[in-house]
């Protein structure tokens, strides 16, 4: 804003430097003529000019009058003008917040599951025809009496067989994990949030005067050239004041939105050093999780649930928790372009 001011303070004190420059200019072509023959433009005591850029203020500075040749003196002085803004302005606002924060423990314990397992199993298999040659003693009555002989004969019967197939059974195993116990910690932390504010700023600057005033009678062309010199020095200075609000609403956009990124940033690092805080403890219970699954234990298993349904809740604790600073991220960022709107006019 200082700097925006300087600026309009050099451009108007070149409109004044020219203006002068002009009006001297103008009096040396004519301080040997006299065109009053044409009629008089202007008596003696008349003024032309001003105050420029806007409406007369209090006086700034006492008029310096400096005699332009024979026909009239011209009078530069200052006078006070002033301008408001409505500027964004942050205030931080501490607020107490109350979380449930899971501290977690490792305690080794033994777990006990069915664990299916693949084993061979002995079993009856289809049974086998099998035959052998045996000698059999035959007797046969003859004329002559009874004779008998040895004859080999052929003898079958089923025989058993026996496989080693596959089998999956329930076996009960047994080992020893480290298993989370969860303790639920009231944690108390002060986070300092930004609120957004529009104050009314002042700015107090000085516009020139310019003020032509003849000192005897002058004729229509020199009076006709004074007053287009006097009117479009304050035309000139009118523009540059009437620009100066909307020069500084665009350059005090860039700074206003660094202000706000500087503070939007600190509630992000706390936010994120809270989801930290948080993830490490969460971070135990998905490593022991991890551990179950690793080790085969199913996940019908009871521990395997409870673990599971621990780390479940745990996670839409956190994300409860964190909601609180989105929340209060958002509330900032809508406030933020609120006051940015405000400030330059939207």
């Amino acid at each position: 804003m200082e700097k925006i001011q300087v600026q309009l303070k050099e451009e108007l004190a070149e409109i004044a430097r020219k203006t002068e420059e002009r009006t001297e200019e103008l009096n040396d072509e004519f301080k040997n003529e006299n065109d009053l023959a044409q009629g008089v433009g202007a008596v003696a005591g008349t003024v032309i000019g001003g105050v420029l850029g806007g409406p007369v203020g209090g006086l700034a500075g006492g008029q310096i009058g400096r005699q332009i040749g024979s026909f009239f003196t011209i009078e530069i002085g200052t006078q006070q003008h002033k301008i408001s803004f409505d500027l964004p302005e942050i205030d931080m606002k501490n607020q107490d917040w109350i979380f449930k924060v899971p501290s977690v423990t490792m305690k080794n314990t033994d777990i006990i599951f069915d664990l299916p397992t693949l084993v061979m199993k002995t079993v009856e298999g289809p049974p086998i025809w099998k035959t052998k040659v045996e000698m059999k003693t035959v007797c046969h009555k003859t004329p002559f009496g009874k004779v008998c002989f040895d004859q080999p004969q052929v003898v079958g019967w089923w025989d058993k067989t026996y496989i080693d197939v596959p089998t999956w059974e329930n076996r009960e195993t047994r080992i020893v994990l480290g298993v989370p116990e969860i303790t639920n910690n009231e944690q108390r932390i002060v986070i300092g949030v930004p609120e957004v504010m529009m104050k009314t700023k002042e700015i107090v600057f000085n516009l020139p005067t310019i003020k032509i005033m003849f000192i005897k009678d002058a004729g229509r062309e020199l009076a006709g050239e004074l007053e287009k010199i006097a009117l479009a020095a304050q035309e000139d200075a009118a523009e540059k004041q009437g620009n100066m609000k909307e020069r500084m609403k665009l350059e005090l956009a860039e700074p206003a939105n660094a202000m706000f990124d500087c503070y939007r940033t600190q509630l992000s690092e706390e936010r994120i050093k809270f989801a930290d805080n948080y993830d490490v403890e969460i971070k135990k219970l998905s490593d022991a999780l991890l551990i179950l699954k690793a080790n085969k234990v199913p996940e019908t298993d009871n521990d395997y649930v409870s673990q599971k349904t621990q780390l479940d809740a745990q996670i839409a604790n956190r994300n409860l928790a964190l909601l609180k600073f989105d929340e209060a991220i958002q509330k900032f960022d809508n406030e933020r372009q609120d006051a940015i709107n405000k400030m330059i006019g939207l």
